[in-house]
């Protein structure tokens, strides 16, 4: 197999080939089985971005000539003043209870065209990537084909790949640190939002060293988006991941998990991120900003989020599969619920000129069911981003409080204030005296001369 890609540039493409055969299927007794098939995977690095490609993948045929596939695709900037939207969904396969949600995101995907940064996927595919003899994630790959080549995708497991150590999903997919992580947690760049993808089951299931390593991994990562030089670059911090940390509604499972999850939930709050994305339920529902299950603060109303404390958790789990969908009606409404509904679709989140953000929730018919902004007050528009400071104005004289913080009176200030009086009089008067000496002793001095005068005319 040979990739060429003509980008008009002279610019040399480095691309390193990896070929994986033997894939892991599950027979209908649950044993792992190999079956062959091929993944052509190419690492290409040093390639400019903020611009369109067209490549053609040529493959030879029987007779000895190739037969070829053109392609095109878009790779986005990484640019913190890059305004684009990122297309976020979970929880699907290739059935035809998914089909108007995926004819949806190919609409909105083609209409947004150089606006679409890419895609994000929250996990659970095919149903399984193993299953039917490993058929089955082939069939779900090339029913995501066409976006798959087109739009860049980042995608994180659920715990519908944790077959044989998530082998059939590192198989097909390559986020960044796979040589780290392998897929397991990762991070990247898009306009002015920091992504961190998590694997939630790595988190749940691994022994407690290996878990610790991991959050350890990620807690690094927050760090350092987190600092203060980062936020004024990128103010958001997005973190995207399979199960969620709360009970929304269902109970039993999530909140079985949560124990295992609360180190991390910890570690989103402290670090500040914005929104937390999920799926494993198989409907769609948003949070207020949360903390410990109860609503924390923030200002403004359910609709423009401003300053809030604590992740906004959204889950996008209803983008269609055959296994099920749940029912919405079911769900114990909480006070920190803002809405719930199990219609198949996905949401768009945008980042817009003025640093906010806005989230919408397309169900399959193209209608708008939820949407929200966020803002905060650190925000600058992103034409402002790079500016050079402008020179700050000297601080003004700070005061010395006469009051204690307990309300007592501050006598050590009273007492140097009287002192620094005293010595101010002092000098003065000081002053004063060595005037009135100098006036008298020359006014003796013009008497003298006077007297020694009228001695010399006797």
């Amino acid at each position: 197999l040979r990739l060429m890609i003509d980008q008009n540039t002279t610019k040399n493409i480095n691309a390193t080939f990896i070929t994986r055969v033997d894939q892991k299927a599950k027979s209908f007794k649950k044993k792992p089985l190999s079956y062959q098939t091929v993944v052509h995977t190419y690492r290409i690095v040093d390639i400019p971005l903020d611009r369109e490609y067209n490549y053609t993948l040529m493959y030879p045929i029987t007779d000895g000539s190739y037969s070829s596939i053109e392609k095109r695709m878009y790779l986005p900037s990484r640019s913190p003043q890059l305004a684009t939207d990122m297309m976020i969904f979970g929880d699907l396969d290739q059935s035809k209870i998914s089909e108007s949600s995926r004819d949806l995101l190919k609409k909105k995907l083609y209409e947004g065209g150089k606006n679409i940064a890419g895609m994000v996927m929250l996990g659970d595919y095919a149903y399984d990537l193993e299953s039917k003899n490993g058929t089955k994630g082939d069939e779900f790959m090339q029913s995501m084909e066409e976006l798959f080549s087109t739009w860049p995708t980042m995608a994180i497991a659920g715990n519908h790949e944790y077959f044989m150590d998530f082998f059939n999903f590192n198989t097909r997919f390559r986020m960044p640190f796979y040589n780290t992580t392998k897929n397991h947690f990762y991070s990247f760049d898009i306009g002015p939002i920091h992504f961190v993808g998590i694997n939630t089951d790595r988190v749940i299931f691994a022994k407690d060293e290996v878990r610790k390593e991991f959050l350890s991994w990620i807690e690094e990562d927050l760090k350092l988006a987190n600092q203060d030089e980062q936020r004024k670059i990128r103010p958001w911090i997005v973190s995207f991941m399979h199960r969620p940390i709360f009970d929304c509604g269902l109970g039993d499972k999530v909140e079985k998990f949560y124990p295992k999850l609360s180190d991390l939930e910890e570690l989103l709050y402290k670090y500040n991120v914005d929104v937390s994305f999920v799926a494993h339920r198989h409907y769609y529902e948003r949070l207020m900003p949360l903390h410990h299950n109860r609503s924390s603060t923030f200002e403004g109303n359910r609709s423009s989020i401003h300053n809030g404390r604590g992740p906004i958790y959204v889950l996008e789990g209803v983008m269609g599969n055959g296994y099920r969908l749940d029912n919405s009606a079911k769900i114990t409404k909480r006070d920190y619920m803002v809405m719930v509904d199990n219609t198949t679709g996905f949401g768009v989140l945008t980042t817009t000129q003025n640093g906010s953000l806005i989230y919408r929730h397309y169900i399959n018919n193209g209608t708008v069911l939820d949407s929200f902004t966020l803002s905060k007050s650190v925000l600058r528009p992103f034409h402002e981003l790079f500016q050079p400071p402008k020179p700050e104005t000297p601080p003004m004289p700070t005061t010395v409080p006469i009051s204690s913080p307990d309300g007592t009176t501050n006598w050590m200030v009273i007492s140097l204030i009287i002192m620094g009086v005293i010595t101010v009089l002092a000098m003065i008067s000081s002053i004063i005296l060595f005037f009135l000496y100098r006036g008298a002793k020359l006014k003796a001095d013009i008497s003298g001369v006077e007297m020694t005068s009228r001695s010399i005319d006797n």
